[in-house]
């Protein structure tokens, strides 16, 4: 197996994560409730990369002045795990690295994000039990770069029921409950729990698709904050597979209530998926919905899920309010014989119900490569480009990073890789920085796949 069979296939998902996890994840609940070949060992993938290394940055704080320099080292995990049973599904997926900086003052930290869920089918196709978790990390300061002294982790777990009831052979009612607390390292004021109801109807008009009514409400409680919430959506959802691809289209409101004022608006995910060949993909994505900081998560696993955990940095800006969210997302992956390239781009807005300064406009610029040099040797390149405007204030950030990287695989499972990162934020004065990084790591790889 040749390197790029690897590590491109990662660049591949990277080029659609947008979309197959927004899509999972907002176009069609009912997925969550029902996953495709639940009871029937229809899937089972088993990809498991344990990697260890070191890193060295000249400026580890990324600070415009009085620059330091810090070293870590490093041990991680990438992880695609899919387990069918008749009687539970599991599922894990990760990119998650622990870092002991040698530095003093610095305390070891978690980087990337990780996502489990296990769901216990204690009737199956009718009547189900969900417990799930995931983490990752925000900005501690919205303002500020991130870096050791300005990242914490956000940690979620959820639980709950979840009931299919069929009407006939093509309809069927779907509901479920969970219940799920949030933890935030240093912001303890974000720690809150929440309830999460949402029921669906569901109509499958063809083989390949089908079309849905789905309201759900979601209630959030702080535990040190008044500015609890609800938000209620009411949505028409529909999804077609085609031949080389997909379409969705959810259709509703919005409506948030923060105790003290009232907002609605529209509620959308529009996606289109095509493959354009045997291995590329093009996907576009426009969304429209009210989240807050822990949903963000959501958003950067599509970032971070097949990349590198030191790479684009957490957009989260972390706050108590309710904000509305547009997006439009698009990539496109061509994966040739020897080389694999990604384009990818998006725009983003973002307005607060009360936290007015944080209201932003954000666009991202993507680019990856990686040529397979031999069978075993192969070479990348990243870039990546955010430019975030904050609406009211003077604050304009561009931060700009590149990546290099050579991989080599060894006998079987074992590879080594050495990478370079430059990274840099020009805008405000006193935010502007350059940093230098460099990486060794080694990893060993647990790959299995199969179906019955």
């Amino acid at each position: 197996m040749n390197v790029n069979s690897k590590s491109g296939q990662r660049i591949i998902e990277r080029g659609r994560v947008y979309a197959a996890v927004a899509a999972a994840c907002l176009a069609a609940p009912a997925i969550h409730a029902q996953p495709v070949g639940v009871g029937t060992n229809a899937e089972e993938v088993t990809e498991i990369g344990i990697a260890f290394g070191a890193g060295r940055s000249d400026n580890v704080l990324r600070q415009g002045a009085n620059e330091s320099a810090g070293t870590y080292a490093s041990l991680g995990a990438q992880m695609d795990i899919v387990r069918t049973r008749p009687r539970f599904n599991v599922a894990v997926a990760g990119d998650i690295e622990y870092r002991d900086y040698t530095t003093d003052g610095f305390d070891a930290e978690r980087v990337g994000i990780i996502d489990a869920s296990l769901e216990a089918l204690a009737v199956p196709d009718r009547f189900s039990w969900y417990v799930g978790g995931r983490g990752g990390q925000g900005r501690t300061d919205p303002f500020g770069v991130e870096s050791p002294e300005n990242r914490e982790n956000i940690d979620i777990y959820e639980t709950g029921p979840r009931v299919t009831l069929p009407f006939g052979q093509r309809t069927s009612a779907e509901l479920s409950a969970t219940a799920g607390r949030r933890y935030f390292e240093v912001s303890s004021s974000l720690d809150s729990a929440t309830t999460d109801v949402e029921a669906g109807l569901y109509r499958v008009l063809s083989p390949t698709s089908q079309l849905g009514l789905v309201v759900s409400t979601r209630s959030t409680e702080y535990d040190l904050s008044i500015y609890d919430n609800d938000v209620e959506r009411a949505y028409l959802a529909y999804t077609k597979e085609f031949a080389t691809g997909s379409a969705a289209l959810s259709v509703g409101s919005n409506r948030v209530d923060n105790g003290t004022s009232v907002e609605t608006g529209p509620y959308l995910f529009a996606q289109w998926q095509r493959r354009v060949g045997a291995r590329s993909v093009f996907t576009t994505t426009l969304m429209n919905q009210y989240v807050d900081a822990a949903d963000n998560i959501d958003y950067e696993r599509l970032i971070v899920f097949g990349g590198d955990p030191g790479g684009l940095d957490s957009s989260v800006l972390l706050s108590q309010d309710v904000y509305e969210s547009t997006d439009l997302l698009t990539s496109l992956t061509i994966n040739g014989t020897r080389t694999t390239v990604t384009f990818g781009a998006s725009l983003g807005e973002a307005r607060y119900m009360t936290d007015f300064a944080l209201d932003n406009d954000v666009i991202n610029l993507s680019a990856v490569v990686e040529r397979d040099m031999s069978s075993r040797m192969a070479l990348g390149f990243e870039f990546d480009y955010a430019h975030r405007d904050f609406v009211l204030g003077p604050q304009e950030d561009d931060d700009k990073f590149i990546r290099l990287w050579l991989q080599r695989e060894f006998s079987g499972p074992f590879s080594g890789r050495l990478g370079f990162g430059h990274n840099a934020r020009s805008g405000n004065e006193t935010a502007d920085y350059d940093e230098n990084v460099w990486t060794l790591g080694f990893q060993y790889d647990i790959r299995s796949s199969g179906g019955a």
